[in-house]
């Protein structure tokens, strides 16, 4: 029986990050490999052992009579973000709502009741174009170099501190920006730059709202453009979901605590 609700889902994603270079694995990354006990492969942690247990849960509940229903979602395109509009999020535009929902997140051996906030943003720099081989650019007389600009931003962002109130149930976690996870710039080996993108990820914690961030993120770049009058750069939305997290007294929560066990 449960009691999580009149709707209650379990919920898996099936895709997974890129193996990168496959030489550098123990074992071939899609060949689930079994070896003392254990299987290796791409995915084999996050989650298939999840999507796997689920599925074998399912089946064994199937013969139980349960006072709400039970939902199996195995999800596409969880690893990009939140979002996607083929996963997760496509099936809440069906109208598929729930009470609660377990998802299958691997690798804390702990019941999570809480998850980091998401903002990703592109950057922008924008410069003059010219031959690197001119004179006027070997006297800095002409050009900007979009890419040289872009890393001044980066660099700052690094080390730019955002304001957060701490959440005792987040264990000293803090918010994290990443600057420059995709850049592009540059248009030839021989021209100087006048147009450089970069992706910024930050991870958020509770309360931290997108206006907020955002606003710092812009001071931090206006700090810059303050010292550098070349410096042109703005910023686009890309993505943005709040953190949250649910009382550990909830009575779901407190039900799991009690019959969850943990396998080393």
């Amino acid at each position: 029986q449960t009691s999580l609700g009149k709707i209650a889902f379990v919920l898996c994603d099936m895709d997974t990050v890129p193996a990168g270079d496959e030489k550098k694995w123990k074992y071939p990354p899609f060949s689930a490999k079994v070896v003392d006990n254990k299987l290796y492969g791409r995915g084999s942690l996050d989650m298939k052992s999840s999507l796997a247990a689920m599925v074998f849960a399912m089946k064994a509940l199937s013969k139980v009579e349960l006072k709400g229903n039970l939902i199996f979602t195995a999800v596409v395109d969880e690893e990009p973000g939140a979002y996607s509009e083929i996963g997760t999020k496509f099936l809440l535009k069906q109208g598929i709502k729930g009470d609660a929902c377990i998802v299958g997140e691997p690798g804390t051996k702990k019941i999570c009741i809480g998850c980091k906030g998401g903002y990703r943003l592109k950057v922008i720099t924008r410069g003059v174009s010219l031959h690197t081989g001119s004179s006027s650019w070997e006297k800095k007389e002409k050009g900007i170099n979009a890419v040289t600009k872009m890393a001044k931003i980066l660099l700052a962002l690094e080390k730019l501190k955002l304001k957060y109130k701490p959440v005792k149930i987040f264990n000293g976690r803090k918010p994290v920006i990443t600057p420059g996870t995709l850049i592009k710039g540059g248009s030839g080996i021989n021209v100087v730059p006048d147009y450089c993108e970069a992706t910024i990820d930050i991870r958020l914690m509770p309360g931290q709202t997108k206006a907020q961030v955002k606003k710092e993120i812009l001071n931090c770049i206006d700090k810059l453009k303050q010292k550098d009058p070349q410096l042109q750069a703005e910023i686009q939305d890309l993505m943005f979901v709040p953190s949250v997290y649910i009382p550990k007294k909830r009575k779901g929560c407190k039900n799991l605590r009690k019959k969850c066990k943990v396998y080393s």
